[in-house]
């Protein structure tokens, strides 16, 4: 991947979610090692806006890094063996919790990942993961969602049972 791409599955995937037309742009190793956000502050992805009033208004745009992108291309095809579990897992809910903030209801971090950890299945379904490995990537996703720092802890949040 030379040059960031609009991938038609993800674009679907996160409007269905968000609820509206919005863009999920994946970015080259070249243009991430580029990206202010992805490589000086160390985040994974991030969804374009402004802020109003302390509000968050989210823009169209949510941006990915390779690590999140490429997993995410690779399910459901034959050289999806090279990312293992939990990178795929890691990859699917960091994509479901930038849907969360283009929803576009001014949600605190926590707010997001709780909503986030709630819907990250029904995502690997949309987007390939079969049944049978469904509860590996859940389980997965759930190791990566107890490694959040507290300001992404919503008291009460109810997450997903793996069975």
């Amino acid at each position: 991947m030379l040059a960031s791409t609009s991938p038609p599955l993800l674009n679907e995937t996160v409007s269905w979610l968000a609820q509206r037309p919005v863009t999920v742009r994946c970015l080259s190793p070249t243009e991430a090692a580029e990206d202010y956000h992805l490589s000086v502050l160390g985040w994974l992805a991030y969804v374009d806006g402004r802020y109003v009033n302390d509000r968050f208004i989210p823009g169209n745009v949510a941006t990915l890094t390779p690590k999140v992108c490429w997993p995410l291309l690779a399910i459901g095809r034959r050289y999806s063996s090279v990312y293992t579990t939990s990178e795929v897992a890691l990859a699917l809910l960091v994509l479901t919790h930038e849907s969360g903030h283009l929803r576009g209801r001014g949600w605190s971090e926590a707010q997001t990942q709780c909503w986030a950890i709630r819907h990250v299945g029904y995502v690997a379904r949309r987007l390939g993961v079969s049944a049978s490995e469904l509860p590996a990537v859940l389980a997965a996703a759930l190791e990566w969602d107890a490694r959040l720092p507290d300001s992404y802890r919503l008291p009460g949040c109810v997450r997903p049972r793996v069975d």
